[in-house]
């Protein structure tokens, strides 16, 4: 809890122009070479996409450099982890750490391939997308898809939107269209 609202308070701060960007990059340094509590990772994943959008495009490969760097790692540690512990299929008797890492790289995974704009975890995505049995790495792929969807494939995400069978798959594929760059995906 406390590392969360480190983070979270971190982030305020600089909103408040009390805290340089320098100081929150060197907080999320130190942090997420060893932070495996999936809430933390979130605040972090959010604080990046914010830092992301307000920098603009003058500093794009900046923001995208940094969460490689941060993200990439830990990403790579998660999915090793993952497939030692026979990662062929979501298992029903699985453990309940085994489901947290899951959990936990389905946020780094979105980070990497959204914000980090990695082209091997949008490539990884799209395959993903459909046929992934884990949820929160679907979940994960689907948002990555979105941040660089081309015209079909954002027409794709549409179509599933529009027939999406629960709540929660209609609104997480709305959030993941909001994420599409090109505007001309959305005339028509």
């Amino acid at each position: 809890l406390e590392r969360f609202v480190l983070v979270d308070d971190t982030w305020a701060s600089l909103l408040a122009g009390r805290t340089s960007v320098e100081e929150v990059v060197e907080l999320f340094g130190r942090l997420a070479p060893d932070e495996r509590d999936t809430s933390v990772w979130r605040r972090i994943a959010s604080a990046l996409g914010e830092l992301r959008r307000l920098a603009g495009a003058d500093h794009l490969a900046t923001i995208e450099q940094l969460v490689a760097r941060l993200a990439r790692p830990v990403l790579d540690e998660l999915d090793g982890a993952i497939d030692a512990n026979g990662s062929g299929g979501h298992e029903a008797a699985e453990d309940d750490g085994t489901a947290r890492c899951r959990e936990l790289r389905g946020v780094v995974f979105s980070l990497a391939g959204r914000d980090g704009g990695d082209t091997e975890v949008r490539e990884r995505a799209r395959g993903l997308v459909l046929d992934d049995d884990d949820p929160a790495l679907r979940a994960a792929a689907t948002d990555v898809v979105a941040a660089s969807a081309t015209a079909e494939e954002h027409q794709e995400l549409e179509r599933r939107w529009r027939a999406a069978t629960t709540p929660q798959e209609e609104l997480r594929l709305l959030n993941a269209l909001i994420d599409t760059p090109d505007p001309e995906c959305f005339a028509h």
